[in-house]
């Protein structure tokens, strides 16, 4: 049984009213969540039916293992308790329960209510990128509507907003769209907003809000004032520049005492601004007696005094910016504002009419749609915006449909979701949830705003809570405690969020019961976190020193060489490459971290890597399919007759335009070959095209009579375009992202019937609106290699080592800066085009509402940030780039810090997360040569700061580099296997004999092959054949995380047919039982031990090298061919290597396989004994079939 903290056994225990779990990163939140549930369901006395749960997520990966979790709970409580007849049925009714996401709550909500819709039977979810093109064309029918009956208004708006096309307006349009659907019954929101614009009550927000801002920025320039005082008072030796920083300071004083006496006037404070000016520097030479007494820290507080004083000139024009709003102006703005929105509604109002519409006739919706339509479903609106509930959902409520409603990811939730939530909770009121509803949650990891997630929620519910004054309200339950993490990961994530984090910055405050608690007890002494010293500055002196992969990939090298020890389960054990995880910002290409990585021999595995729609082997296979629909367009042909399919040369394809300038290229190429006279100059330009015709021919044929995943499988199969992208250097990729595109066709046809020429539309959009397709994974975390994610996708995630890099990634702040600015709870903001004075005028609205969502924005990003910090087991490694900029910033971040905690409008001024991270630290007395100073007592603040450890790629480089020199010399034994396998021998006999044989060659006449046979290229596959499912079982075991799948074999599964390494029917047909028996068996467990496991090890050798017996040497006539193969796994032990082939033959015992394949083993032995480093021991077959294995004695083979 799990020993269960306090807090845990709290929410465990908690029941009968509504509970929310405030759950911090690694504290078992899941773990608590099934405890919970399994509990209550097996409380005969509370008698909740188990199909009366819903359970709702947000990944089909984590409702998929939340059922198998519960589902196993329950199983172990049915077996300890195996004459409770309630726990037995709960088994059966658990399969019944509702344990999903919340999309597919929502659409199986519509589908059972189609009667109150529009919809019909068999309706169907649109993938995103259909959703927006229908949206767009539905946009094309509303323009040109409003040309055609409203040209003066619309074009007075495209004037305010367009400079060359209407392509502005047609974006505020769909964005004020997306942003309203994201709104429960947005015509209430629409009715408020315009009702603030119209009555001015949006000049009074505004203006309290400036003040506020004033008052704040007040404060700053007082303490900067004051630091300017101290540090000119210590500058005896600079009597005349210290007088006149004195001067500064006395002016700032009396200009924050005359802003004080004007009060809350903000146009008095505006004017008394205005006449400020600052006394110059100039005049202050120092005599010579006072430069020879001058001391270095003299010198150093001078320029510090320069900085300060920089520091508040600059203090003082942000709060002139406070003051600079005038009341008539924002009247003015707000009548403006509250026109042009009344115009822009009434386009999305009729682009919402023409997009349902085509949405009805195609009998398809988004998941927007099924939020949206579950919520009218659900709830009723009155114009005060009060919620009721409709029939349906009183039915619901009063049927007891859902006893027990959990919500995992609660701070994740978007306000369509929280209506939806609240209507089929039992509820009485619409303002809180109800009290059979158990959230779990984190306000500090919401990251997904981009998807309308709402932490205000998650916020809001906590003060339900804390204003609770019965056991009837909503009960908060804090789970501090980590569970993952060695205290020096949580020391450093609590130190940096504690002086960021607050309810300004972040959402909430990072507070005592909010900072992480170590719970996790771990083997070894702990490590504290690491920064990795850069320098972009010394590119040209030292590449090494700037480049973060470089330096990343050194620090992994060094620690597998190493063998730094990993806690795992219990466990201590060298680490491995699939221990350490790289996170970035954002998706990058991976072409320069593969390279700095593939420098130290490390393989990357990263996913959803951009540019697959625009790689060569895809774009070749897009033409192919647009000259199958129509062979006229020039450019997909000449691309097509320029590839290796075709095999024209730049002068043929020349030749064949010149023939005729006016022609259509595919026109000429009939007419040359057709041409007498062609084909007496040119006949090996004829043959081409004779044969370019015939294929164009076939594909037009293939076009017109199959669908589009037969099409293109036809199209592999009449070019071998899968033999000419392996001939390139990335041939392996290039393949897999040929197979890709398979899904992808799949995909479009399972969502559309418009066949190559919509599936060639649909990619021409993406490509026009800057999409991509995901490429293909070729290197995955189950190959042992450094996995490499966004920050974005580690969330969940955990892994021993975690570097985060690209820190210096520019925040994206484009969102501020469009013409019209939304933002749910402050309105509307526009800005325009102001052609009087030829400039973009932006409204106070529009600057009112950047600053809101400028602040939640940056909020999302210190919240990521955290979640990138806290994914770490055993250690944390901050990659920072420190330049003199950086340094330079330090010295004015100091100017703003008093205390612990960073001011907002400090940490407000962050460009990006390493700005974030000096700023925590530019204060702190052990890192101040860090960034380049000099310790001064003064400077410097005892912030208790956790232990760091300063890591700089400059010496350990060098160092290395040291070490490996030492330790160069001749390896004997390695180079004797070279000569014995390379070495050339001129032999005429090998001229008839064949070239290479694999193994299954050799032994074909044993009782079967065992290589499954390829299924035919034109069929359509909808039930897979026993060798199909054969192959699919080895691949399974080639790809998948053993280590993982021995914990739980659904889960890889599931992540190998998201990865698309396996598609839906090919995961289906995995045996699940056969895969258990495996991982709990002998084979495996010695597998487990061993540190080098090789999977799908391929070999060639000669055959006159291996060692095998007499009769298995005649089956190649004692020639000297090569003999190839691949090994299904090699593991190592201390005294050899055992090989394992895995079987999936229908057999009734193990002999029988050991009869068929012991030739295959034997040339297998035979042929790594000579290519590892040590003998193969021994050889075990493992059945599928009869789920277990047996150490093979092999026939034709030496014994073992």
């Amino acid at each position: 049984m799990p020993q269960w903290t306090d807090e845990q056994l709290e929410a465990i225990n908690c029941y009968g009213r509504p509970v929310i779990v405030s759950a911090a990163a690694g504290s078992g939140k899941t773990a608590v969540l099934v405890e919970r549930t399994i509990r209550l369901l097996c409380d005969e006395k509370l008698a909740i039916p188990a199909d009366t749960l819903l359970a709702v997520t947000f990944t089909n990966d984590a409702a998929a293992q939340m059922r198998e979790k519960l589902s196993a709970a329950l199983e172990n409580a049915a077996i300890e308790m195996t004459e409770n007849a309630w726990i037995q049925k709960q088994q059966t009714l658990l399969r019944l329960a509702n344990i999903c996401t919340i999309n597919s709550f929502c659409y199986d909500m519509v589908k059972n209510n189609l009667a109150d819709t529009d919809l019909q039977s068999g309706v169907r979810i649109m993938e995103e990128k259909e959703s927006d093109m229908v949206t767009e064309r539905a946009l094309d029918a509303v323009m040109e509507d409003a040309y055609e009956k409203f040209p003066q208004e619309t074009e007075k708006l495209i004037s305010l907003f367009c400079c060359e096309d209407d392509k502005p307006l047609r974006e505020m349009i769909i964005s004020l769209r997306k942003f309203l659907r994201s709104i429960p019954f947005s015509d209430v929101w629409v009715k408020n907003v315009t009702e603030r614009l119209d009555g001015m009550q949006m000049i009074s927000e505004i203006m309290a809000d400036y003040a506020a801002l004033a008052d704040e920025r007040a404060e700053r320039c007082v303490s900067t004032a004051e630091r300017l005082r101290g540090l000119a008072e210590d500058l005896e030796n600079y009597s005349k520049a210290k007088a006149k920083f004195l001067q500064n300071c006395d002016y700032a004083e009396r200009i924050l005492n005359a802003l004080e006496r004007a009060g809350d006037d903000m146009e008095a404070c505006g004017e008394v601004l205005s006449s400020f000016s600052w006394i110059p520097m100039t005049g202050t030479t120092r005599t010579k007696q006072e430069k020879e007494d001058t001391t270095y820290l003299e010198e150093e507080t001078y320029e510090e005094a320069k900085t300060c004083l920089s520091a508040l000139k600059n203090a003082f024009s942000e709060l002139a910016e406070c003051y600079a709003v005038s009341e008539d102006e924002a009247k003015k703005d707000c009548a403006f504002v509250s026109k042009v929105f009344k115009q822009l509604l009434e386009f999305v109002n009729k682009l919402e009419e023409n997009v349902w519409e085509i949405k009805v006739e195609r009998n398809a919706i988004d998941f927007s749609d099924t939020e949206l339509l579950t919520v009218n479903l659900l709830l009723n609106c009155d114009s005060s915006g009060r919620t009721s509930r409709t029939p349906i959902a009183e039915e619901i409520y009063r049927s007891g449909r859902y006893k027990l409603i959990l919500v995992d990811e609660f701070q994740d939730v978007n306000n369509l979701q929280e209506a939806i939530l609240k209507a089929v909770s039992d509820t009485d009121s619409m303002e809180s949830i109800g009290s059979n509803v158990f959230a779990v949650g984190d306000v500090k990891q919401s990251i997904y705003r981009f998807r309308q997630a709402n932490p205000k929620i998650f916020m809001q519910t906590r003060r339900l809570a804390e204003q609770s004054t019965d056991d009837k309200g909503v009960k908060e339950i804090l789970l501090t405690k980590n569970f993952r993490s060695r205290a020096g990961v949580l020391d450093f994530a609590n130190y940096l969020f504690s002086s960021l984090m607050n309810s300004r910055l972040g959402e909430v405050e990072y507070t005592k019961d909010e900072e992480l608690v170590c719970g996790a007890k771990f083997i070894g002494d702990d490590r504290p976190t690491a920064l990795i010293r850069v320098n972009s500055d010394l590119e040209e002196q030292s590449p090494v020193a700037f480049d973060e992969f470089a330096a990343v990939a050194a620090q992994i090298k060094k620690m597998l060489d190493e063998k730094t020890p990993v806690n795992d389960g219990g466990i201590v054990r060298p680490c491995r490459p699939s221990d350490f995880c790289v996170l970035t910002r954002n998706n990058i290409t991976g072409d320069e971290l593969v390279k700095r990585f593939s420098e130290r021999g490390l393989k990357v595995a990263s996913e959803n890597v951009s540019g697959y729609l625009e790689s060569r082997e895809i774009s070749l296979m897009l033409n192919l399919l647009k000259i199958s629909v129509s062979p006229m367009k020039d450019i997909p042909l000449a691309s097509v007759m320029l590839s290796p399919i075709m095999g024209f040369s730049d002068e043929d394809v020349a030749l064949i335009k010149l023939h005729n300038k006016k022609n259509r290229l595919y026109k000429n190429m009939l007419e040359v070959a057709d041409s007498e006279r062609e084909k007496a100059e040119h006949a090996e330009l004829v043959k081409k095209c004779e044969s370019a015709i015939s294929l164009v021919k076939k594909l037009k044929v293939y076009s017109a009579s199959m669908p589009l995943t037969g099409l293109i499988k036809k199209i592999y199969d009449a070019t071998d375009v899968f033999a000419m992208a392996a001939a390139y250097e990335d041939g392996k990729q290039k393949c897999a992202n040929l197979y890709l595109l398979l899904e992808y066709a799949k995909n479009y046809e399972n969502s559309s019937n418009e066949g190559v020429a919509g599936f060639l539309q649909y990619v021409s959009y993406i490509l026009k609106t800057g999409g991509d397709f995901a490429k293909a994974l070729t290197v995955t975390e189950s190959d042992d290699a450094v996995v490499v994610k966004t920050m974005h996708r580690s969330k969940g995630l955990e892994f021993p080592f975690v570097f985060l890099c690209q820190l210096t990634k520019k925040f994206n702040f484009s969102d501020t800066h469009e013409k019209l600015l939304l933002n749910a709870d402050y309105g509307v903001g526009l800005s325009y085009y102001d052609y009087a004075t030829l400039t973009r005028r932006k409204t106070v609205l529009s600057e009112y509402i950047k600053r809101k969502n400028t602040e939640e924005l940056l909020s999302e990003e210190l919240r990521l940030l955290y979640v990138a910090a806290t994914r770490a087991k055993e250690q944390l490694f901050v990659v920072l780039d420190i330049t003199s900029r950086t340094c330079e910033n330090a010295k004015q971040y100091a100017y703003y810090i008093n205390d612990h905690m960073i001011p907002c409008d400090l940490s407000e001024k962050a460009k990006c997360m390493q700005d974030w991270i000096v700023m925590a630290m530019t204060k702190d007395s052990s890192l101040c040569t860090l960034f380049g100073r000099e310790y001064n007592e003064q400077d410097y603040y005892d912030f208790d700061t956790p232990d760091l450890k300063i890591i700089t790629p400059e010496a350990d480089t060098e160092q290395e580099t040291g070490e490996q020199a030492a330790d160069v010399g001749v390896d004997s034994a390695l180079a004797e296997k070279i000569v014995r396998c390379f070495s050339y021998k001129n032999d005429q006999r090998l001229c008839a004999t064949q070239a290479k044989v694999s193994v299954s060659e050799l032994v074909k006449d044993d009782a079967i092959n065992f290589f499954p046979k390829v299924a035919d290229l034109d069929g359509t596959v909808t039930e897979l054949t026993a060798a199909q499912k054969g192959t699919i079982m080895h691949r399974f075991m080639q790809l998948a995380d053993y280590g993982a799948a021995a914990k739980d074999i659904e889960s890889e599964i599931s992540r190998l047919q998201n990865s698309g390494a396996l598609s839906k029917i090919e995961a289906d047909s995995i045996n699940r039982d056969s895969l258990k028996a495996f991982f709990d068996g002998e084979i495996y467990k010695r597998m487990s031990r061993s540190e080098n496991v090789m999977r799908e090890k391929s070999f060639i050798v000669k055959f006159s090298d291996i060692n095998v017996d007499e009769e298995l040497s005649k089956m190649y006539d004692g020639t000297d061919g090569m003999l190839q193969g691949i090994a299904d796994c090699i593991f190592e032990e201390d005294d050899g290597y055992v090989l394992v082939d895995y079987k999936t033959d229908r057999v009734k015992t193990l002999d029988e396989l050991v009869q068929r394949y012991s030739a295959q083993l034997a040339l297998y032995k035979a042929a790594f004994d000579i290519l590892l480093d040590k003998p193969v021991k021994s050889c075990c077959i493992y059945s599928y079939r009869l789920s277990s294995g047996i150490e093979a004695k092999l026939i034709g083979g030496k014994d073992f």
